[in-house]
């Protein structure tokens, strides 16, 4: 059996690979799981504690579940071993792969003061700036525009977390729509939350009044069915923590939209 220790957000989850049977399903596996979590694998020498546990088995024989009035077959995915562990199989692929560790990260989240954002995020200044908008609201869009010069760290999702008195961001282990994306466990301190209007102009404005900010952040949130309180109640936590919330209105021109981040990165540091 291989072993392998995958660490995002403060977590290692180790993913025990079992002995498999003859066939391509458990190459093609472990060849994607290596080419996608690459950067998010680590050594634990040190045998530091295991927040949780995936097995990867080979199943001898599929199992298909058939319902006839949904016109649907239903292949068995994974299962719930106990509260710190799950098996999944080869059978279902690097893609599928994801929902498990959506599963995994969901659970492990809600238990330690942190949640799933569905945003984009760039590093300026060695801080993390994450930008919310509906699906083609310009979260990629902004993302790509920033990098290099501000490296792009995630286009779909980025965990933020409570950590004593700041919130911290994390990238996920959930594969990129932009392969070039490098995952990294590392942690990085949030320097702004932006929420995106496209239009022709540009413009950024700092939210004063936090009435409605909670609601606004939720749309952002990545629920998950067993966990709505805890996921409140982070978001909650974040408003009363941060101060950094902006409205930012942009348009397609590098060089304005580059100018302006850094002009408010800036104006933060000279704050603090």
């Amino acid at each position: 059996m291989e072993i392998i220790y995958l660490s995002f957000a403060g977590f290692i989850i180790a993913i025990r690979f079992f002995p498999p049977n003859e066939g391509s399903f458990p190459h093609v596996f472990k060849r994607d799981f290596f080419d996608f979590h690459g950067g998010m694998i680590i050594k634990n020498k040190g045998r530091k504690k295991i927040d949780y546990t995936i097995r990867v088995c080979d199943e001898n024989n599929i199992q298909i579940v058939r319902l006839p009035k949904a016109n649907r077959n239903l292949v068995h995915f994974y299962e719930n071993d106990d509260n710190r562990c799950l098996t999944t199989f080869y059978h279902v692929g690097i893609y599928q792969f994801q929902i498990v560790l959506r599963v995994v990260a969901n659970k492990l989240l809600a238990k330690n003061r942190g949640f799933l954002l569905h945003g984009s995020t760039n590093l300026i200044h060695g801080k993390a700036h994450i930008f919310l908008a509906r699906s083609g609201g310009g979260k990629s869009t902004i993302m790509e525009l920033l990098n290099p010069e501000y490296e792009g760290i995630a286009d779909d999702t980025i965990i933020a977390k409570n950590e004593g008195d700041s919130f911290y961001a994390y990238q996920t282990p959930f594969i990129e729509r932009k392969s070039w994306i490098k995952k990294t466990p590392n942690r990085y301190e949030i320097g702004g939350i932006y929420f995106l209007h496209k239009k022709p102009e540009f413009s950024l404005n700092k939210i004063i009044k936090k009435n409605y900010l909670s609601e606004r952040i939720l749309k952002s949130v990545w629920f998950d069915i067993d966990f709505p309180r805890q996921n409140v109640n982070r978001t909650i936590e974040l408003v009363n923590k941060m101060d950094y919330f902006y409205d930012l209105t942009f348009a397609k021109n590098r060089k304005k939209l580059k100018g302006l981040m850094s002009e408010t990165s800036q104006t933060r540091a000279s704050d603090l």
